[in-house]
């Protein structure tokens, strides 16, 4: 651009370029390669909110099957207890071996 205009005598030292407007083309290639970008790390963010997602999952049902099994834990503790106590009170009100006749 610089050698036509000097040509005719012109001489142009700085220019101020306000829009560049490229052909459609390649403002259509432009768009497609940011749209193909954006959508790989659309689904590498997907992927990962879906690792959570598993990695959660997992946790809560191991808590579940934990706090499960404390209570069964607590129950047959209870139980253990209940038949000890009912043990120790029936051996307290028998005062020993009794022969039959």
């Amino acid at each position: 651009m610089y050698q036509v205009m000097g040509a005719y005598g012109y001489s142009i030292e700085h220019i101020l370029m306000v829009d560049i407007i490229p052909d459609a083309s390649v403002r259509k290639a432009m768009n497609e390669i940011n749209a193909a970008q954006r959508l790989q790390l659309a689904s590498v963010y997907k992927g990962e909110a879906e690792k959570i997602l598993q990695v959660k999952r997992a946790e809560a049902e191991a808590e579940s099957k934990y706090l499960g099994g404390v209570g069964v834990a607590r129950q047959r503790q209870a139980i253990t207890d209940g038949l000890r106590e009912n043990i120790l009170n029936f051996s307290h009100k028998v005062e020993g071996p009794q022969q039959r006749k």
